[in-house]
Formats: structure tokens, sequence, C-alpha cells
């Protein structure tokens, strides 16, 4: 009889090892590390049953997680062997678990390893099983019957003991603590770092940050983790995780992992708590069951604003978003909201651009979509990387508000299949929402990766005419990419400071900038002459250009709106002309004229001025001198007689007359002479009157605008120096 007991002893056992194995040796005196600057907390033992004197179960961290139409109750089991020599094998105890009603639920070990069946002496062993129980069964409801395998009782069982659940039980981590999670394919340190959390009129927008740390001595591969939020009242929601069964976990590396998701306002913002489950497949399907739980702070709506970070996570990976600036500023009829926000990967492994849209929302009431704007030509972003995107939206400029908020949104689908899942929030008021200023004298830099480039103020002039005055101000902008690239298109403003602004015209080279190279860009606007321009600035900004419908089979680009906006300070402007005619810059040019000399010839009552002249040219600045002119100008006081001539300026192509003699109409690289005429029949009568001429060189932008830039007294039909 006692044979036939053994042989089925034998053989259950020998099903039981093939069912079932272990989970993590630990030494008995060990303690749990902690993977942040926490305080590690232990989850308290619900009670012992003991086996020997030198042995005993424990029961500790019990966890459910609810169910569409049960619950799912996990719990770790520890056995430990206090004796000095000799193992313990599992196979020969189990665990029933049953309500206080005397409802049975069947439990199901949770392990892979089949080599740990035996607890050495000197060490304890945890195993963490799981069992589905009634919806409505409580955890105070459960207790843990703990059997030795004895085949001379008639179920073959002997009980060892009972361990209740009370009706005190915490299940979870609390705040500021760290706590060793303990699966089936290894131990983790873990710890909450951060929990911060935006809301809108909606939803809270829930973003925690998680430690995890193998805390055992090999790679660690294949875990299913899911991360679950849940509400005070006992709802669940999902949270995004870049964990996949695919990630890594090497001995001592620390995984600072992202939770984003989003919670109803209706749910609440405070008593939530973190739910960490794992999912395991065995030959009948698939379960996933709760691992730990953690108490998160209280929940408030974060407001933040310029500079702070936050993380989001889309199915493709886990970004870190910066707020770096959100200005308002004067488009024509309307203002335009403009934030810059930046991306970075924190990670080790490239992230696809994510597929964003934007809003603002003003004073909590005010909708207003936002425009997307990427300039940086990038298709992924690399590990330790950023790239820049802005959003532009349009308001009427008459429109007062106090505070405004930027939310980001992930877009998916196309047309009218179209979604939008808000992903975080920026806060902001428009106190603070002051554009970026530069001094004369330093640098503004365009970061947008594909068109970097450094832009500085040179000279700013004024060109007059009757009835309004051109503000010319001329700007470097310097290539610093590695390759040739087009100059930027930007968009200019003058902005006076009463507030008052004016659209600026730009004058820039059609050709590309070599690497480390300059471009000239002139902005120029017509301002009556009445304001006051002491103070003007240049608001400047990168211009978004619209593609228009076609016209004659040919599709066009407008520009409706601009980004990046930066108030560049202009320098004082030089109003006195020089006194003399040699060396006059007239950037990227530089003149000198010397030997005036006038003469008259009676027979054909023309007079004529002569002179010779040194045109220079910067060639490695690329500049669009298509309309500058210099313009030649004599004025007799005496006699009112007057000659001027516009002269157009060598670009480097000009070619000399057949007669080999220089154009009369264009000032020549190189130096040369010029003789202007005018033909003047009463001229002769004015002979006696002649004293001095006063010589004038005007610098002339656009016709009809020129600025006196030197000016000299001589005296007729001599030769000056």
């Amino acid at each position: 009889m006692m044979n036939a007991y053994r042989k089925k002893a034998v053989a259950l056992a020998t099903v039981m090892a093939l069912a079932v194995s272990l989970g993590q040796v630990h030494a008995t005196e060990s303690t749990p590390t902690g993977a942040a600057q926490t305080t590690p907390y232990t989850a308290p033992s619900l009670g012992k049953v003991n086996i020997s004197n030198t042995a005993n179960f424990e029961v500790f961290n019990v966890q459910e997680l609810e169910q569409t139409t049960n619950k799912i109750v996990s719990f770790t089991l520890r056995l430990t062997n206090k004796s000095t020599q000799g193992s313990i094998n599992f196979n020969d105890y189990w665990v029933r678990l049953k309500s206080k009603g005397g409802t049975s639920f069947t439990v199901s070990l949770v392990s892979e390893n089949k080599d740990q069946q035996n607890v050495a002496a000197g060490t304890h062993q945890d195993y963490r099983f799981y069992a589905i129980v009634n919806k409505t069964t409580k955890l105070s409801d459960l207790q843990f019957n703990l059997i030795a395998w004895d085949f001379s009782q008639s179920n073959f069982e002997r009980l060892l003991g009972t361990i209740n659940v009370p009706a005190t039980y915490t299940k979870s981590v609390p705040v500021n603590r760290s706590y060793t999670v303990v699966s089936d394919k290894g131990s983790f340190n873990t710890s909450v770092k951060r929990v911060a959390t935006g809301k809108n009129d909606k939803s809270y927008l829930p973003n925690v940050t998680i430690i995890m740390e193998n805390a055992g001595a090999q790679a660690i591969t294949g875990m299913n983790l899911q991360f679950q939020l849940r509400s005070k009242s006992g709802l669940f929601y999902p949270l995004k995780s870049t964990v996949t069964e695919a990630t890594v976990f090497n001995p001592l590396e620390k995984k600072e992992l992202t939770l984003t998701g989003v919670v109803p306002v209706e749910a609440g913002g405070d008593g939530w708590q973190l739910v960490l489950t794992q999912t395991v497949t065995s030959d009948k399907g698939s379960v996933t069951f709760p691992l730990a739980s953690y108490d998160l702070p209280a929940t408030t709506a974060e407001d933040v604003s310029i500079g702070s970070e936050q993380t989001f996570s889309t199915e493709k990976g886990t970004y870190t978003a910066v707020l770096t600036n959100l200005t308002r500023v004067p488009w024509e009829d309307q203002d335009l909201l403009v934030s810059n926000v930046s991306i970075k990967n924190k990670g080790t492994t490239p992230l696809p651009v994510p597929n964003l849209t934007g809003s603002y929302k003003l004073d909590e009431v005010i909708d207003s979509d936002a425009e997307l704007v990427q300039f940086d030509k990038v298709l992924t972003i690399a590990p330790g990387s950023e790239m820049n995107v802005q959003f532009v939206s349009k308001v009427p400029y008459t429109y007062s508000f106090q505070k405004i908020a930027l939310a980001l949104e992930e877009k998916a689908g196309e047309g009218t299949e179209a979604t939008t899942t808000e992903l975080i929030r920026f806060h902001h008021s428009s106190e603070l929402m002051s554009i970026p200023s530069v001094a004369f004298g330093k640098q503004h830099t365009v970061e947008a990766i594909g068109k970097r480039a450094a832009v500085t103020v040179r000279t700013t002039d004024t060109f007059g005419s009757s009835s309004a005055k051109l503000v010319n101000a001329v700007v470097d902008i310097t290539n610093l990419e590695k390759r040739y690239t087009p100059t930027g298109t930007f968009v200019g403003q003058f902005q006076t400071v009463d507030g008052a602004v004016y659209p600026a015209t730009i004058v820039k080279p059609d050709t590309k900038v070599a690497p480390n190279g300059k471009a000239l860009v002139s902005f120029q606007a017509s301002i009556p002459n009445q304001v006051d321009l002491k103070g003007l600035k240049l608001l400047l900004g990168e211009a978004v250009e619209t593609t228009t419908q076609p016209t004659n089979g040919e599709t066009g680009t407008v520009t409706s709106a601009y980004v990046n906006p930066v108030l560049l300070d202009l320098p004082k402007e030089i109003t006195e002309p020089k006194k003399d005619t040699k060396e006059i810059n007239v950037y990227p040019y530089k003149i000198s004229f010397e030997r005036f000399g006038t003469q008259v010839n009676f027979i054909e009552n023309k007079v004529q001025l002569e002179f010779n002249y040194t045109l220079e040219r910067d060639f490695t600045v690329e500049a669009n001198t298509t309309d500058r002119k210099i313009i030649v100008e004599i004025q007799d006081p005496k006699t009112k007689f007057g000659l001027t001539y516009e002269l157009k300026l060598d670009d480097g192509k000009a070619k000399a007359d057949n007669d080999g003699t220089p154009t009369t109409d264009m000032l020549m690289l190189g130096t040369h002479s010029m003789e202007l005429t005018k033909i003047d029949e009463d001229f002769m009568f004015k002979l006696d009157n002649l004293q001095n001429y006063t010589l004038n060189i005007y610098d002339q932008v656009k016709p009809g605008y020129k600025k006196l830039i030197a000016t000299k007294s001589i005296r007729w039909f001599t030769i000056s120096d």
C-alpha cells in the first residue's frame, strides 16, 4: 500500500515539477536596493505558516486587477529555509486560495525556470501566483491555505496553516519609496521619480517617470510589461510606454521610463495609483496579472511654461518637449501667435519625427487651431539630439487676453478619417509674451537644420524723397551649413517705439551662398516723413510660405506667416556726408573719385565734367545690386546750373564698349576715367558768375530715394585733388 502511495507521490511530484518552476533565489538577509534616492519599501508580510522549526511560508504583495467580469489576484509566496544544511523541495507543498465564504479559486504559478525547485539552506525563494476570482470578491475576503502533500491523508493534503488578508492591508508602495519587484524573469528595483500632470477641458494628461533597475546578475528580456493608472474609484486607464518584449535590461542598468496617458476629468485627479502588470502566455492562452502598485502624489494641473520639460510617448517612442518661446507679433491687419517647441530624443535609439498638430486656447474660452511649421530638414531625431517645430495661429490684433495654452496633439489618419489625441499642454500668460531682442553688434542665429545662419545688422540708412523717407537696414547673413545654401526667406517689419509697424520689402541675392560665406540682405520700408524714427527696430522672422493655386498652369508661393520672431536693434545712422570723394563705402562696393575737372565746348554748347574713379567690390559677399545706383551731381549756387547722372554699379559681368572705352551709364570695376556732359545753350551767359560749384555724390537704393554720402566744393575749370 505504501509503495502505491509512493508511486503516486513520485508521479504527482513529477507532474508538479513539469507544471511549475521557481522564481529568483535570494539570500535570507538581503535587503532590496532602491533604484532612486528614495527610502526602500518592503511589502508587509500577511503572516507566516511554519513547516518546521527552521522553515516557513509567508504571503505578501497581494495585488488585484479589475477585469470586465472578474478580477485577477496575484500574490507572492516566500519559502524560507533557515536550516544550516539540507534543502527543501517546493514540490512537496502547495497553496490553496479560498474566500471566507468557502469558495475555492484555482491558483497558477508564474515561472519559467524549472531548475530551481529546491530551496537551499540559508536562503529563501519567492514564487509569484495568480488566480481569477469573482468581481465582487474583496482582498479582505481571501484566505491562503498552505498545505503539504501527504499521501497518508484521504485527499493527499495536510493543512499547515491559514493566512488571512487583514482589512487594513495596503497593497501599494507609498510615495517616495523604492520597491523590489519579483517577476518570473527576475527582480527589479523600481521607484517613481516624477509625476507631472497637464489638464485641458476634458482630461488630465498624466506624465509619470518610473525607474527600473535589473537587480540580478543576468540580462533580462522578454518582459511583457504594461502600465496602468488606477483612479481613486478603481477605474483603470492605460499608460503608453516604450518597453516591449524585446527590451533588454542589463544587470545594474537603470532605465528611466516615461509613461503618458489620458484620464477624464470626471475620474478625478487625486488618489491615483500606478499599476505595473505583466502578460504571460502558455498553452492555455495569455493572462495579464498585477506585479505591483504605487501611490502617486496628489495631482494638480501643472503650469508648464517657458523652459520646462514635458515628456510624451507615441507608438514610435518617448520624446521630451520644451516650449522655448511663445510670442504675439504683428502681421498685416492681424496678429500672429507664434511658439517654438524643441523636441528632444533622450533615448539611445533614433526616433522618427512625431506626427504632431496643435491648438491654442485663450483665457480657457477661445480655441484657435495652429499651423505646424517644420523648417528642420530631418527624417529622424538621433539619440541626444533635438529638432524644432513651430505653431502659428492668427487672431485679431485688437483682441486682448490674459492666459494662453498650447496643446500638442498626435495626428492619426488622413482626411475625414483623421483623429487627434492630446499629448501635453503648455501654459503661458500674455504679460510674458515678449519678443526676444538682439542688441546691435550681437549675432542672431537661425537654428533651422539645413538653413542654419548667423544674422548681423550692418547699417541703417534713411533715403529721402518729397513725401516719405525710405528706411534701409542692411543685414549680413552668414551661411553656417556645410553646403552651398540659398539665402533664407525672411519677413521684415520696422517697429517704432509706440508700436506702429511698417512692412519691409526685402532685397536679397538669388544665388546660393558658400559655407561660411555671406549674403547681403536689405530691408526697406517707406515711412511718412512726420514719423519719429528714434528707437526704430527691425522685427525679423522666418517666412512661412504657402503654395498658391495654379495660374496659367503654374503654381506660386505666398508668405502666409512667420516664425521665430526677433527684434534687432538698429545702429545710429551716419547722416553727415563725407567732405571728400575718396574711399566712399557703399558696401559691398568701395568707390574713390578724383581729378574732377570741368570745361565748355562753346561750339556744341556742351558742359563737360571729367573725373577718374576706382571701383572695388567684395566678391566674398553675395548681393543684389540691380537697383543700386550712384548719382553724380553738380549744383552751382549762383547760376542754378545743374548736372545729374545716375550710374549703375558693375556686378562683374559688364563689358566695355566696342571702342574699348568704358560705358557712360555704369561705374566699372577697376580704375577708369569718365566724362559726363550736358547741353546748355545759355551757359555762356553765366560765365561771369561762375566761381565754385558743389559736387554731390548720392547713394540711391531704389528710384526716387537717395542719400547724400559725399560733397565737395570745386572751382570751375580747375582740376581737383
